[in-house]
């Protein structure tokens, strides 16, 4: 980037490359700086650098500076890594088609989720005597600007927002959050209602986790993934380059205390319905790397390209329409990388390097690369570099499309082990409404799949020592259930109605849990596991799968 600024060529030859690196609206690059001081913050302070957040240790500090100041941050002993800014994405969609959707009022409020009837929720508050009254939930997502406006029309009652709301563009909606409290309070009607942000880091992130479990929360719901989550660690013992597994240490941590965590399965497609943007397997040598690429002879390490399947690319065949990145993982642990892969994106006849991502794994980094998305350069490459070992790979183009895919979208803190951690799926409320759901209903076509495979504990120690490959590891069957999506929200501050995606999934599946833990508040966290997986309605193939889970 800085060289571009310059009117410097890029590499031998090239003039320009895309970056895309994100700006603030004052012109100022926005980057994560990852420390081992919490002094550092100070120290940026006094030097004019604007510090925009920090992490509760002081660990993770995000900051706005003129790409020329990279280099003098970089000096500083006490940073280990600088990033742009990390970046997430919710799991609610907008703009799906709903002419067949039926409105009627099943809960509270102006509108009422239509999956209060699909569930048979409101059978059981009338069959118990529940309603949700004793239990804490607690929401994490993008916002809840016009809460007060919900609350208003009765669609909400009290709401305890912990933390500072999210920095959402004025011009955007900012009620995901709102609308997921509404699906609960639909459900739940006596649940006490807690808010925190799930945006600014991922550290934050995890921090807010936490803090909604410190604040008594029972039950934890959120619908927000950061694309560096690994799909291969269970956790986090500390921080790290990109914080891949800081999440889902959070969620371990707050599961661990007792509380239940459930996870938006995601939105990036599935292997059945054809949507799938994920390739998974282990890498297998395609031979030495040729122009455009990198060899052997220019870096003077050896480089070895990957083969998909007879075929040394994969191509994006649908970019995500919101610009997310594309994402490269492999079987190392977190913090402890030291095999280096890279990823290119070339253009579409694979004569030119359009984007890549080649930073150094040695031995203290994560196993990530990305790279941005572009339709008119379709050509992923991966490239293994050095004395790489070889390891299972993942890769993600995050709510876009590959040629070459696979089952197994679904990750990050989304597929975490232990009873009281859940990532849920979606199927449509349309169709079985005003009737009860039944066994012919399908998952979205968006709903991302399973399984989940993990190499790796939350201390970074191996599953299976000296086997990280396709046949080592643990098989997580993850999503654990499917619950609606497709209802009525009251759509406040322009948030789409009917809300569709396994955001609204996760809301009704977190408020029905509610209503069972109220109905007998000694249950233990398995024993809940049992009631809601064993009473699902089988769907999909027979018994337990990668769409649907139970």
């Amino acid at each position: 980037e800085q060289r571009m600024e310059r009117g410097q060529p890029v590499a031998n030859g090239i003039w320009a490359i895309e970056t895309d690196l994100p700006y603030a609206g004052d012109g100022h690059l926005i980057v994560d700086v990852q420390t081992r001081d919490p002094g550092v913050t100070a120290r940026l302070a006094a030097a004019g650098i604007e510090v925009v957040s920090a992490s509760a240790d002081g660990s993770s500090l995000r900051v706005h500076i003129d790409i020329d100041q990279v280099e003098m941050i970089a000096a500083d002993p006490d940073v280990v890594f600088i990033q742009a800014q990390q970046s997430a994405i919710s799991s609610g969609l907008s703009g799906q088609a709903a002419s067949n959707l039926i409105i009627g009022p099943t809960g509270v409020g102006s509108r009422s989720s239509e999956g209060d009837v699909t569930h048979l929720a409101f059978a059981a508050r009338g069959a118990f005597h529940i309603d949700g009254t004793g239990i804490k939930i607690g929401v994490l997502s993008n916002g809840v600007r016009n809460l007060a406006t919900s609350q208003a029309a009765r669609d909400l009652g009290p709401v305890t927002v912990i933390g500072p709301a999210a920095p959402c563009l004025a011009t955007a909606p900012c009620d995901e959050g709102t609308a997921m409290l509404e699906i609960i309070h639909d459900i739940a009607p006596g649940a006490e209602l807690f808010f925190a942000s799930a945006f600014v880091s991922i550290t934050s992130f995890a921090d807010n986790i936490r803090a909604l479990r410190a604040a008594g929360c029972d039950i934890i719901v959120d619908d927000v993934s950061y694309f560096v989550e690994t799909p291969f660690q269970d956790g986090q013992p500390g921080p790290t380059n990109t914080n891949g597994g800081v999440v889902i240490q959070a969620v371990k941590d707050v599961t661990a205390s007792g509380a239940l965590y459930f996870s938006a399965a995601g939105n990036a497609g599935n292997l059945d319905a054809g949507t799938a943007g994920t390739w998974e397997g282990d890498f297998v040598d395609g031979g030495s790397t040729a122009s455009p690429l990198p060899t052997g002879a220019l870096i003077a390490s050896p480089t070895r390209i990957h083969d998909f399947g007879g075929r040394n690319f994969n191509l994006l065949t649908v970019p995500d329409p919101g610009g997310a990145p594309i994402s490269l993982y492999w079987s190392d642990p977190l913090g402890a990388s030291s095999n280096d892969y890279d990823l290119f994106r070339l253009n579409a006849a694979g004569t030119l390097v359009l984007g890549s991502s080649t930073n150094i794994q040695n031995g203290t980094q994560d196993p990530y690369e990305q790279v941005t998305q572009n339709a008119a350069s379709p050509r992923l490459v991966i490239v293994k570099k050095g004395t790489a070992a070889p390891r299972f790979l993942h890769l993600n183009a995050n709510h876009g499309q590959l040629s070459i895919r696979t089952a197994g979208s679904t990750h990050g803190h989304a597929a975490v082990t232990g009873v009281a951690a859940y990532g849920v799926a979606a199927t449509p409320a349309v169709g079985p409404f005003p009737q009860a759901f039944n066994s012919g209903n399908h998952v979205e076509s968006t709903s991302s799949d399973g399984p989940r495979q993990i190499f790796y504990h939350g201390d970074g120690t191996a599953i299976t020592p000296g086997n990280v490959s396709s046949t080592g590891g643990q098989v997580l069957q993850k999503p654990d259930f499917t619950a609606a999506d497709g209802v009525s929200v009251s759509g406040v501050g322009g948030f789409t109605t009917p809300f569709f995606g396994t955001s609204a999934a996760a809301a009704h599946a977190a408020a029905i849990a509610a209503l069972v833990k109220s109905a007998n508040t000694a249950l233990t966290p398995a024993e809940i596991r049992t009631l809601l997986t064993s009473t699902a309605i089988d769907i999909e193939a027979p018994g337990v799968d990668r769409n649907s889970g139970a």
